[in-house]
Formats: structure tokens, C-alpha cells, sequence
């Protein structure tokens, strides 16, 4: 049985037992600065601060003295911590807690502000941008219709040999990995002009006078049919 010496002496050991009064940690996200001060009661400050179990997100840091847990974050994850909090007395008494850091990815944004123009005939690549939420993404058109010819992967990568020049104005989505997945959605307009416009006659056949002649010019490209006319012209002489 205690006396009466010792029994005050536990109570005090028990009025200055650290008490941790933070219950969660606030979750966060890549890219956008964090901050969050564990507290704690009790004991004889000032604490010291330290972690125990676990690391921290990438791009964070813990203040011993604080308690503070700052800087801005680079990588999404959940991560599982334990910190332990000192005090001051003598002999020095502790406490711990288990948390959970939850970092969110950035949030999910298309990069990608026009399309390069291509050209009927002409090989045509380009390659959508996203940035953000968690890799990888995949691409979709959920409004309008690719000019013929051309075709969009789930990677972004619009390719193929337009065969019709046109302009078409398309709404393209973005989707992550992430759980739940985030979407991200933007419109462009793609420009197909038409092919160069260019003669593809060679050479002309050649006459006989006083034969009736004809020939064909040929010509290619551009957006409408081409009519070439040869002017023949006729020197009259006078008979004085």
C-alpha cells in the first residue's frame, strides 16, 4: 500500500503525463504548399517532436519544436506515421499517436491550347498534353469527328494522312488512373488545308499546221477544279 508521500508523488507524475490532443492530420495535395501542427497537454513544456514510424511524403519535413509538419508535397500517397512527443521534465515523460497522411494527386488539367494545321496528303502527328492526377492517362473525343484520315490513340497521339480538307472542332477528354479517376475536358479546332495546288502536265503533244489540235492541261491540289484555256492567236496580213 502507497504512503502518503508516494501516492502524491504518482499524482504528479500523472498530472504531467503528455496528453496528444491532435486527431487527424489534414490531407493534402502535390504541388500546393501544406502545413498542420500536431498539439499536445500536459507535462512540462517545451515538447519535443518525432517521428517514429513511418516517413513522410516527399517534400514534407517535420519541426521538432513545433510540431509542425510543412512544405509542399510531391508525390501522392497514404502514408502510415507514428510521432512521439517529449517533454521538458525530469525524468522526461512521453506520448504517441498513429496517424495517416493522405497527399492527393494534382489536380488533373489539359496543357495542350491548339492543334498544328495539317494538309491533305500531307503525314499529320501531334500529341495531346495533360498535367497532374495520376499517370497514365487516356484520351478520348467526346465531341466532333476527326478530319478523314486521322486517328487518336489513348496515349494523345492524333496521327494518320488526312485525305479532305476541312476544319473541325473537337472536345477532348482526358481521363487518369486515379481512384476515383478525374477528367479533365478542353475544345480545339484542327485545320486540314487542302493539298498544294500544282500543274502536273509535263509536256505539251506536238502539231501538225492545218490539223486540228487539242491537249489537256492537268492540274492538282488546291480546293476546287482548275480550268486552264489556251489563247491561240491569228496574225491577218493585208492584200494590197
Amino acid at each position: 500500500m502507497l504512503d502518503h508521500a508516494a501516492s502524491n508523488k504518482l499524482q504528479c507524475i500523472y498530472a504531467r503525463l503528455n496528453n496528444i490532443t491532435t486527431t487527424s492530420l489534414p490531407p493534402g495535395q502535390v504541388g500546393t504548399a501544406y502545413s498542420a501542427t500536431l498539439t499536445a497537454t500536459g507535462g512540462s513544456t517545451p515538447y519535443q517532436w518525432a517521428l517514429t514510424s513511418g516517413t513522410l511524403p516527399a517534400g514534407l519535413s517535420l519541426n521538432p519544436t513545433a510540431g509542425t509538419i510543412s512544405g509542399t508535397p510531391t508525390t501522392s500517397i497514404a502514408a502510415p506515421l507514428t510521432f512521439k512527443v517529449t517533454d521538458s521534465g525530469n525524468p522526461a515523460l512521453s506520448n504517441t499517436a498513429n496517424f495517416t497522411l493522405t497527399i492527393a494527386p494534382a489536380t488533373l488539367r489539359v496543357t495542350s491550347t491548339s492543334l498544328p494545321t495539317g494538309q491533305v496528303g500531307t503525314p499529320y502527328s501531334a500529341t495531346l498534353g495533360a498535367s497532374g492526377g495520376t499517370l497514365p492517362y487516356s484520351w478520348s473525343i467526346t465531341n466532333g469527328t476527326l478530319p478523314a484520315g486521322l486517328t487518336l490513340i489513348a496515349s494523345g497521339a492524333m496521327t494518320g494522312t488526312p485525305t479532305a480538307s476541312r476544319t473541325s472542332s473537337l472536345t477532348l477528354q482526358v481521363t487518369d488512373s486515379g481512384s476515383p479517376a478525374q477528367t479533365s475536358t478542353v475544345t480545339l479546332s484542327l485545320t486540314i488545308a487542302p493539298a498544294t495546288l500544282r500543274i502536273t502536265t509535263a509536256s505539251l503533244p506536238g502539231g501538225l499546221v492545218g490539223v486540228p489540235y487539242s491537249a489537256s492541261l492537268v492540274a492538282k491540289g488546291g480546293n476546287y477544279a482548275v480550268r486552264l484555256v489556251a489563247h491561240q492567236r491569228q496574225d491577218r496580213k493585208s492584200v494590197v
